[in-house]
């Protein structure tokens, strides 16, 4: 897919959606590996560039190179953590969850299942039989959101015995 492509499907679905005082501002898509950021604005300020006619609050539209789906934005977040976002996780507004902290278990590490108890244990204050169920919930391929505020000593013994500590995803 090249850019005038990605203009033009921006500027079709800009029709299709009755946008009819909208265009494509050409000349200032952007571009990266993953996708183009194709901005769009009033027809009137376009031709006239009086901030008057602009509309405030829309961002670039994110056209994903690969299949030509389109990610209307806004405008809360710059251009480039968009584009970031997309690159990164296939979508313009995903971000992390920083206050959070996903808790998932790696199938690669071969470490000691009494171990593992014992740090998860230490993760949640439970009783073994419920640590032991929260041990199968984790390697069945599901993941336990926890608050962001472990020490790292834990987050350390967490990740050496066989688990993931990532930050979730969400939709900004």
């Amino acid at each position: 897919m090249n850019i005038k492509y990605a203009e033009e499907l921006v500027r079709c679905e800009l029709i299709k959606k009755k946008f009819d005082d909208y265009a494509v501002m050409l000349e200032v898509t952007e571009e990266s590996e993953n996708c183009f950021a194709v901005y769009y604005q009033t027809k009137k300020y376009i031709k006239t560039n009086n901030t008057d006619f602009m509309s405030i609050g829309n961002g670039p539209v994110i056209v994903n190179k690969s299949n030509g789906e389109l990610y209307f934005t806004g405008s809360g977040r710059p251009t480039e953590h968009l584009i970031e976002s997309f690159e990164k996780y296939g979508h313009p507004e995903i971000v992390e969850n920083q206050n959070e902290l996903q808790i998932s278990y790696d199938n690669s590490k071969e470490v000691s299942y009494n171990n593992q108890l014992k740090v998860l244990k230490k993760l949640t204050g439970k009783g073994f039989l419920e640590v032991k169920s929260i041990y199968e919930y984790l390697k069945n391929g599901n993941n336990v959101i926890v608050k962001n505020d472990l020490p790292d000593e834990l987050k350390e013994s967490l990740i050496s015995n066989g688990f993931i500590v990532s930050y979730p995803l969400v939709e900004y």
